[in-house]
C-alpha cells in the first residue's frame, strides 16, 4: 500500500471497532474457562476416592496421549516448551509443575480459569478419566503374559 493511499481515520476507526470485538471475545474466553473450572472441579470431587484408591494400591497415572507416568496422580497436560509435565497431586490436593529436565518439582499452579486459559480442558478431563481403567489393562497385561508363559512352558516342557 502507498502512502498517499492511506487513511488514518478508517485505520483507526478499524482499530477502535476491532478492540471493542477482541474484549468482548476475551471476556467471553474468561468466561467459558471459568466454567471449565467447574465442571472439572465437579468431575474431581467426585472421583477423588476412586483416584485416592488407585495411588493406594500402588499403580501408576497414565494418560492417553501424554507418554508419561505418574505416581503421585493423575496428569492433566505437557508443555512441550518448558518439558514439564502438570500433575494433580492427591496427596496435597493440587497441581505440581513437574520439569522433566531434572525430574523435580518446579511449582504449584492453582487450579482455576487462569489454568484452562493456559491448559487443553480435554486433556485434563482425560488425565482424570483415564486412570480409572488402570485395572482393566492391568488384568488384560496379565492375562496375556500368563497365556505367554503357559504357551511357553506347554512348547518346551517336553524336552
Amino acid at each position: 500500500m502507498k502512502l498517499e493511499e492511506l487513511n488514518i481515520e478508517q485505520i483507526m476507526k478499524k482499530l477502535e471497532e476491532d478492540e471493542v470485538v477482541a474484549n468482548e471475545l476475551d471476556k467471553k474466553r474468561s468466561v467459558l474457562a471459568q466454567e471449565q473450572t467447574r465442571i472439572f472441579s465437579e468431575y474431581l470431587k467426585k472421583l477423588l476416592p476412586a483416584l485416592e484408591f488407585i495411588k493406594n494400591k500402588g499403580y501408576y497415572f497414565k494418560h492417553p496421549v501424554i507418554d508419561y507416568v505418574s505416581q503421585g496422580g493423575p496428569i492433566l497436560d505437557y508443555n512441550r516448551d518448558e518439558n514439564c509435565l502438570f500433575v494433580y497431586n492427591l496427596s496435597e490436593k493440587r497441581v505440581k509443575q513437574f520439569s522433566l529436565y531434572n525430574n523435580k518439582e518446579a511449582g504449584t499452579v492453582v487450579l482455576n480459569h487462569h489454568f484452562f486459559m493456559a491448559h487443553d480442558f480435554e486433556t485434563a478431563l482425560q488425565g482424570l478419566l483415564h486412570p480409572l481403567n488402570v485395572q482393566a489393562e492391568f488384568i488384560k497385561d496379565c492375562q496375556k503374559e500368563i497365556d505367554k508363559r503357559e504357551s511357553l512352558i506347554e512348547q518346551y516342557k517336553n524336552l
